[in-house]
């Protein structure tokens, strides 16, 4: 009898354990499950969202993703490989010796040069880099160059170790000539920076009311050439 009694308060006290602490452990539980629950429904509805690739096209992005980074270290090479640049001209005396008559002094464009030139040291050397590729070509004619943001280099996006100073450029000239200047606003490998670069550019025609005196002096009917530069620079960063 002793031993039932026993055996009863034991039982007893094991449900008033069990009401004390299994129960809220039980509904924590509870809420613990309906919460995942929850969390499970949600990272589903994002999934179809999101539309995640499957595994093939996800080892396909990788392979593009290899061969644009193979074709930003051939580029990379291509602006910096080589032996370092001779140091270039001033701008004074580069204006003074161009073979362009709209950019020697006391023309308008040359004084506007000079002083954007001042803004900073890139300016300068995006001038002189964007002069220096200009072909030496009778009747060439430099109807504007101005620096975007006043010379300010902006840093490319990706990381990629340059920075770019924009420019406006708009020349006239025989085809041939025009055609040459464009050609020559491209890098070459070994040749190191600044390196001039070309972002957009239109070819038009000149209506033959509009020639002007100077068409004698060419040995084609003129054209007129407007494009957007970009003169590269190695970040600060990235600079040797």
């Amino acid at each position: 009898m002793t031993r039932l009694i026993v055996l009863s308060l034991v039982l007893v006290l094991s449900f008033a354990a069990f009401l004390a602490r299994g129960l809220p452990q039980t509904a924590r539980l509870e809420r613990a499950w309906g919460a995942l629950r929850q969390r499970e429904r949600e990272l589903e509805a994002t999934r179809a969202e999101v539309d995640l690739p499957g595994a093939d096209e996800y080892q396909a992005l990788v392979a593009r993703h290899a061969r644009a980074q193979a074709q930003l270290d051939q580029r990379w090479a291509i602006l910096t490989e080589g032996p370092p640049r001779a140091p270039a001209p001033a701008l004074a005396a580069l204006l003074e010796q161009t073979g362009v008559a709209s950019l020697r002094r006391p023309a308008p464009l040359a004084e506007a040069l000079l002083r954007d030139a001042a803004a900073a040291p890139e300016a300068e050397a995006s001038i002189v880099a964007i002069v220096q590729a200009l072909p030496d070509a009778r009747g060439l004619d430099v109807e504007e160059l101005a620096l975007r943001d006043g010379g300010r280099p902006r840093a490319l996006p990706d990381d990629v170790g340059l920075e770019e100073v924009e420019a406006q450029l708009v020349l006239t000239g025989a085809l041939a000539d025009v055609l040459a200047a464009l050609e020559r606003f491209a890098p070459e490998r070994g040749e190191g920076l600044p390196a001039v670069t070309v972002q957009s550019a239109s070819l038009r025609r000149i209506e033959p009311e509009r020639w002007g005196n100077g068409v004698r002096a060419l040995d084609t009917p003129p054209v007129r050439l407007s494009a957007t530069l970009a003169v590269l620079f190695a970040t600060q960063d990235a600079a040797p």
